[in-house]
């Protein structure tokens, strides 16, 4: 095999190009549909209901694959886990821009899904036995950051790109580079080093044997400090992805008649703030640490409330430099300061649970996506009668009072008031913004 030509240290670089190219791509799928919302919608002669379903058939197989997603890479290894189903998104995504009905194009959704789900906690298992030290936290780092690329390319180069050659077009050249990541995964991937490392030896971070998992999982849907958490990333995760991943784009459209590069210029902002948020929130939290993370956790929601009444009062009136900034913090605070919550997420729970804790909170945050973007869609399509300013205006006053549940549930978490040891000097770096925990190698 060509992998085996290359030198360890020139291989695990190639490797980790791999695994970036794969994480622009899952992180553009998620955003992609604010950008085509309309053109989605006209050509397959549907209305924002069944487009709230249709972006939601993306999240829920996304959310029910996260806690698999560890128990693959251990039992059949990283190469063949990306590899297979990141063959299996492609085929979904040549299938969205190719779909003639609805059902079809939910189906093919579904699939990107489902295959995109499978990369992160694959990658950190490579990660964690080709990288040491200082190495293995520059390049989560840098693999967390290239998700941001993802959003932007799901933006204003996806609006140019749909007006050139179609949103169809658009998807099925997505399907087709995801498909040459599949086989590079495929050919180029090594499972391990070729000389054994300390990590290689030792069992992996947060890693159990199966049969604990269940016993972990009830352990913690029985802890009182779970419950907000698990609120939190529902409706914070949700209400983000809801509006900045999938009516966002045509709110511009509709409300501001923006065309769809202006349109996308102004969502770019939003992968600006994901790139910005993770690293400026946590570096802050880890400065507050223990008892402030709460505070921080609670100023973000009521920031997250008060973007959105800005956006409900001055629907339609807004100037385009305050439509840029509140894009720029809609990304900072609503996706950003996620990585906050995962930290929060480790320290309320031991150690040898810390990890699943986490990965239970990653299902809720994807699964209220999945709920919020279809009850939306259904929403904002009411009985027919109403104008686009109405139904946004019913749209914002739901946000609002999602946003409320919230800042709720940001007030009744629990925290130790103190830091871990293992926790001073971290940063956005070692955490996925709605994954899992990354321990330094």
């Amino acid at each position: 095999m060509q992998a085996l030509r290359l030198t360890p240290n020139r291989l695990r670089w190639v490797m980790f190009t791999i695994l970036v190219m794969a994480y622009i791509m899952a992180f553009f799928q998620r955003m992609a549909l604010a950008a085509v919302a309309t053109d989605v919608m006209n050509d397959l002669q549907t209305k924002e209901a069944l487009m709230g379903v249709l972006s939601a058939a993306y999240f829920y197989p996304h959310a029910l694959m996260q806690m698999p997603a560890g128990v693959l890479a251990d039992k059949w290894g990283a190469k063949r886990t990306i590899g297979t189903f990141f063959a299996i998104a492609a085929l979904g995504s040549v299938l969205f821009g190719l779909a003639e009905s609805m059902l079809v194009a939910a189906l093919g959704r579904f699939l990107v899904g489902a295959g995109m789900a499978m990369l992160f906690v694959p990658a950190m298992k490579l990660f964690s036995l080709w990288f040491q030290g200082k190495d293995f936290a520059l390049v989560t780092g840098l693999f967390i950051s290239s998700g941001g690329l993802g959003a932007l390319l799901a933006t204003t180069p996806l609006a140019v790109l749909t007006e050139w050659l179609g949103w169809r077009t658009s998807f099925v050249g997505a399907g087709l580079f995801t498909f040459v990541t599949a086989i590079l995964a495929f050919v180029l991937i090594v499972e391990k080093p070729p000389a054994p490392t300390a990590a290689t030896k030792a069992p992996l971070p947060n890693e159990q044997p199966a049969d604990t998992v269940w016993n972990s999982l009830l352990a913690i849907l029985r802890q009182p400090a779970f419950w907000p958490l698990a609120v939190w990333f529902f409706f914070g995760n949700g209400l983000f992805f809801t509006f900045a991943g999938l009516w966002g784009g045509p709110y511009l459209e509709e409300i501001h008649h923006l065309g769809k590069a202006d349109a996308g210029s102004v969502l770019s902002m939003v992968a600006v703030g994901i790139m910005l948020g993770g690293v400026l929130l946590s570096t802050l939290s880890n400065r507050l640490c223990g008892a402030r993370r709460k505070p921080l956790m609670t100023f973000g929601a009521l920031l997250i409330l008060a973007l959105f009444a800005t956006l409900q009062i001055f629907e339609t009136s807004l100037p385009l430099p305050a439509l840029y900034a509140v894009y720029l913090l809609l990304g900072i605070f609503g996706n950003g300061i996620a990585a906050v919550g995962f930290t929060l997420t480790k320290e309320s729970f031991p150690l040898q649970l810390s990890g699943t804790a986490m990965g239970l909170v990653n299902v809720f945050a994807w699964l209220g996506v999945a709920i919020l973007q279809a009850a939306t869609g259904l929403l904002l399509e009411g009985d027919g009668g109403e104008s686009p300013q109405q139904r946004y205006t019913q749209l914002f006053i739901a946000l609002l009072a999602l946003s409320g549940v919230t800042l709720i549930a940001s007030v009744l978490l629990r925290e130790s008031g103190t830091c871990k040891p293992a926790d001073v000097g971290a940063t956005a770096l070692q955490l996925d913004p709605f994954g899992k925990r990354i321990d330094r190698g």
